[in-house]
């Protein structure tokens, strides 16, 4: 057997016990995908947030400088 016969059957090998133990372990699998996925999620409205909160001060404050400044006495 050549080299490149004995890898592509070892490789073909790992392909098929790999898939096996995917479906032998469904629930394990769509879970670990489901807390990626939320995590992620989550991260992402986090800092999203932590953004809008801070153009939010931003635009406060400009708008609290601008009315002082034309301020009548």
């Amino acid at each position: 057997m050549s080299t490149a016969r004995a890898a592509s059957s070892a490789a073909s090998t790992m392909r098929r016990v790999s898939l096996r133990n995917l479906a032998g372990h469904k629930v394990r699998l769509v879970l670990t995908v489901l807390a990626v996925v939320l995590g992620t999620a989550f991260i992402s409205r986090a800092d999203v947030h932590r953004v809008t909160v801070q153009d939010l001060r931003h635009a406060v404050r400009i708008h609290h400088e601008g009315r002082r400044r034309h301020r009548h006495p």
